[in-house]
């Protein structure tokens, strides 16, 4: 069991329930196009937000500014979360190999720096799943996360406006927000370069925070 969670459960977390602050979590899965990537971090630098950041980290590894990436995050406040090494579809996978997808990103990571982790948090990349994955998933000591609110910034046709309007509506009406929803992002995407500051923006004016999701499930009751 992870320390400093009174309440821990296994289960699979869609939205952090019993939060009394008015709190949203963002989540990002990046690791890809690290140009992009980099501007996404000083948007939300300059925004003040800590995120939930769940990596994939082939190219990061590959890349000689993929290790200050990492050191950036954590400086900066964000909270490291596992999305695998190769963003593949873990059901088209063995067993061992699964294993070695997670395995691989907390090596990773721990070489950047010992102390940094990306326990106890993983999300399934494209959410493929199964029990055989699901099982493993726990004995790796990982709690899988999906979200409330998919932004939708991963379509082929994604712009700043379509983001938002996904943020914010839903079936054309105006989407309620409550506390605890986990949106989800992507580092790779240029459009939210355009779309976070604004997302940011209407979320504060309407009275929300932003918390890691650590820090959302350590405080919700």
């Amino acid at each position: 069991m992870p320390e400093g969670y009174p309440a821990w459960s296994w289960k699979r977390l869609h939205r952090v329930e019993g939060l009394a602050d008015r709190a949203v979590v963002l989540t990002l899965d990046v690791g890809a196009k690290l140009d992009n990537l980099e501007k996404v971090l000083e948007v939300l630098r300059s925004a003040g937000v800590k995120t939930t950041i769940f990596l994939y980290t082939a190219e990061l590894a590959r890349s000689e500014r993929g290790r200050a990436i990492i050191e950036t995050m954590v400086a900066d406040g964000h909270e490291l979360a596992n999305h695998t090494v190769s963003h593949k579809d873990l059901t088209k996978l063995e067993p061992e190999a699964v294993a070695e997808e997670l395995d691989g990103v907390e090596r990773f990571v721990k070489s950047v720096d010992d102390r940094f982790t990306t326990h106890p948090f993983f999300r399934e990349p494209y959410l493929a799943t199964n029990d055989t994955i699901d099982e493993l998933v726990r004995k790796k000591c990982y709690r899988p996360i999906w979200f409330t609110v998919d932004t939708a910034d991963w379509k082929d046709d994604a712009t700043a406006a379509k983001i938002e309007s996904s943020v914010f509506e839903r079936r054309g009406k105006p989407r309620i927000i409550e506390p605890g929803s986990i949106f989800i992002f992507h580092g790779s995407q240029k459009e939210n370069l355009v779309a976070l500051p604004r997302v940011i923006d209407r979320l504060k004016a309407d009275g929300f925070s932003f918390l890691t999701l650590g820090e959302a499930i350590r405080r919700a009751r």
